[in-house]
């Protein structure tokens, strides 16, 4: 079982038939998880954040990108992930673009998803 999944460290949980479960700690997010399972769990976490923040400001283009950053990390992402996403929603065009949500998770998709 993963017991903790953060930007630099896992923490699994090996629970044997018989006694207590023992802690491994993971440094490589790969080690455990193909990236494209790491990178699905990031883009649903932000998925819902932005209609969250749609719903709440009426436009993720009411908030400052700390703003932003601070509803990702509630929304359950790691605060190293949550800048970093924050951060590549300054490389897309909102305005006057179609579809600017798909081009944030595209940019966010392709920075942590590892072609092979």
């Amino acid at each position: 079982m993963i017991r903790t999944l953060e930007d630099a460290r896992i923490e699994v949980a090996l629970q044997p038939e018989q006694g207590r479960p023992e802690i491994l700690e993971v440094r490589n997010p790969e080690d455990i998880l193909p990236s494209s399972i790491y990178t699905h769990s990031i883009l649903n976490l932000v998925y819902h954040a932005y209609e969250k923040i749609e719903l709440k400001y009426g436009s993720i283009l009411n908030l400052t990108r700390e703003e932003i950053c601070a509803q990702l990390k509630q929304q359950g992402l790691a605060p190293q992930t949550a800048r970093r996403c924050a951060d590549l929603f300054d490389d897309v065009e909102w305005q006057g673009t179609q579809l600017p949500l798909r081009q944030w998770l595209r940019t966010i998709r392709d920075h942590y998803h590892k072609q092979p």
